[in-house]
């Protein structure tokens, strides 16, 4: 794992996800959400060997056949705001990634609920895109793709809808938060997507990454229901976008090189 300094961006009272990737030889060690400038004194506030609930306002999920683990801070509050570390121990030496979480004030143009999204193959998993209610009539979609500029259209709000699609878009104006549901997930589904909204001149978006994995064991007697592949995206934005889009609060950002300090400037 290497030791870098990421910026995070969010919202009062959402969820912010942080994926933390590390090397193959870490795969059993025990994963930490530490707080703090330096990672040699942070202070523990989750690990991986811990139970994990639902209700805790703090989780860490280990994927050791990807080699991530992902925190979830939910209900963000401001004196969240701070330093704090993905770490691994490795024989007593904590190595991690810094990351500086800033809150934002006041309602940014676009944001995801948590910009970490997981789900099993052959089943559903829905993302809530929350938007300024100043953009309630603009069109929604979703696009596949780590970059924005690239990102390929998978679904408009305004398509006409069929019964067989993979992807569909529902459109809360009242509450400003547009709801993208991907069904019978296949493990190609896996990427980044961006919650995105048309505007003249510069739509907005909001990255989110979507993780599958293997369906789980079928009891005995349970058939296996079949594979279905997604629809595979076909169109590229017609709008254009800045590289990295204004309103989106869960970005990361690589600041700069650190060491076992969390130089946040």
């Amino acid at each position: 794992m290497e030791t870098l300094l990421l910026l995070l961006l969010a919202k009062l009272a959402v969820s912010v996800s942080v994926r933390c990737g590390y090397n193959e030889g870490d795969r059993a060690l025990v994963k930490y959400w530490c707080r703090g400038t330096s990672l040699p004194s942070c202070e523990t506030v989750s690990r991986s060997d811990s139970a994990q609930r639902e209700t805790d306002r703090v989780s860490i999920r280990d994927d050791q056949s990807q080699g991530v683990f992902t925190v979830t801070v939910r209900r963000l509050e401001r004196e969240d705001a701070g330093e704090y570390w993905c770490a691994v121990n490795r024989t007593g030496l904590l190595t991690g990634v810094c990351h500086r979480l800033t809150l934002l004030q006041g309602a940014p143009d676009l944001w995801v609920s948590s910009d970490n999204v997981f789900g099993r193959e052959g089943e559903s998993v829905s993302v809530q895109c929350h938007y300024n209610v100043r953009f309630n009539t603009y069109v929604k979609y979703w696009c596949r793709g780590e970059h924005w500029r690239s990102c390929q259209i998978v679904r408009r709000r305004d398509d006409v809808p069929g019964e067989t699609d993979v992807v569909s878009i529902s459109d809360d104006q009242t509450q400003g938060v547009f709801t993208v549901t991907v069904r019978r997930l296949d493990e190609r589904d896996k990427g980044w997507y961006w919650c995105a909204i048309q505007i003249v001149g510069s739509d907005r978006g909001a990255r989110v990454f979507l993780d599958v994995a293997g369906a789980l064991s079928p009891a005995p007697a349970s058939p296996t229901a079949p594979r279905v592949s997604s629809e595979s995206p076909a169109t590229a934005p017609t709008h254009p976008g800045p590289e990295t889009p204004s309103g989106t609060p869960q970005g990361q950002h690589r600041e700069q090189e650190a060491e076992s300090q969390c130089l946040c400037l």
